[in-house]
């Protein structure tokens, strides 16, 4: 059921506490804030794997930013400053189960904990951990369609560009 916020953490919590591991499909940030707050070290102990935003939202941009960023590494030796992805013709839609989450969160707002990462370029990423420049997750595309030049075509980003760049952040912190 959604969202997961309400449902996930005392499994998390099993999880991180047993050495079992974990994998969702959530793009819930405050969720994986508050997780990440309160379980990752435990975890870590245990050797419990906590996976949060395993769906085709979230898996293609987190793993193809690290593969770009190693392959740069290995062919020129030096980092990436960014990495834009783009997909095309994708099949598919918002599931009921994500409108609910969203009326839920946006309902809740500033009362969930871990919201305030949401709104935060770099709220995933353990504290203390290098930030970049951005200010905000939607990159220079903005909210309405644009022409990109130097790619030769229009782009919007997706409804989980916001959610993506932290899962990025995230993943490229650790």
């Amino acid at each position: 059921g959604t969202p997961y916020y309400d449902k996930a953490l005392p499994v998390v919590a099993a999880c991180a506490d047993t050495g079992c591991c974990y994998i969702d499909i959530t793009g819930e940030v405050p969720l994986m804030k508050v997780s990440a707050d309160r379980y990752d070290a435990r975890a870590r102990e245990t050797g419990a794997l906590v996976i949060h935003a395993c769906g085709y939202d979230s898996i293609p941009f987190d793993i193809g930013a690290f593969l770009a960023a190693r392959e740069m590494r290995v062919r020129h030796g030096i980092g990436c400053a960014r990495i834009r992805s783009y997909v095309e013709d994708s099949l598919g839609g918002v599931s009921g189960g994500t409108l609910a989450t969203a009326i839920e969160l946006l309902d809740k707002g500033a009362d969930i904990d871990g919201w305030q990462a949401a709104n935060q370029p770099y709220g995933l990423v353990p504290p203390g951990s290098p930030q970049g420049p951005d200010v905000g997750d939607g990159g220079e595309v903005g909210a309405l369609p644009r022409y990109i030049e130097e790619e030769g075509f229009w782009a919007t980003p997706s409804v989980m560009s916001a959610v993506n760049a932290k899962v990025v952040r995230r993943s490229n912190a650790l």
